[in-house]
């Protein structure tokens, strides 16, 4: 619920002409089929990244992982992302 309210809050600030960049972790990164993020933020860039991760409760699960990067504008560094 609280995910639907900040991009709620993200859309009214999209029309304001804000540019904006939100970062979660990517829910894929546990479920290749969970679409969550895809479908609420379908309006928006989505930019998956990999990101190093050295806390972890499991050690072994440490490592990269895929971030998200939901932005409303195109920027220099699209070619990277």
């Amino acid at each position: 619920n609280e995910q639907i309210r900040l991009s709620k809050f993200i859309d009214e600030i999209n029309l304001s002409g804000a540019k904006i960049v939100l970062s979660n972790s990517d829910p894929k990164n546990v479920n290749e089929e969970d679409n969550f993020f895809d479908d609420l933020y379908k309006n928006y860039k989505i930019n998956r990244v990999e990101a190093s991760r050295a806390i972890n409760s499991k050690g072994d699960k440490r490592g990269k992982i895929n971030e998200l990067l939901i932005c409303n504008y195109e920027g220099k560094y699209d070619k990277e992302w």
